[in-house]
């Protein structure tokens, strides 16, 4: 990489959501390709966040604001 280091604010944005409710067996609001991040996969992360354990379909996508 190149260039000066940036802070987080530099980057991009970041925030926590809310997800209107999600039955965990409605399988058409989860599968690739929405990477579906949740609290439970970042602290294990360190710097990196390169894992996370379930991800969104665009249903699934759509119901997330």
């Amino acid at each position: 990489m190149s260039g000066e280091p940036k802070g987080p604010d530099e980057l991009g944005y970041v925030s926590r959501g809310r997800s209107r409710h999600r039955p965990r067996d409605a399988a058409h609001l989860y599968g690739k390709p929405y990477p579906f991040v949740q609290t439970g996969d970042v602290k294990p992360a360190g710097l990196y966040l390169t894992k996370y354990t379930q991800t969104y379909s665009e249903a699934g996508l759509r119901r997330t604001i």
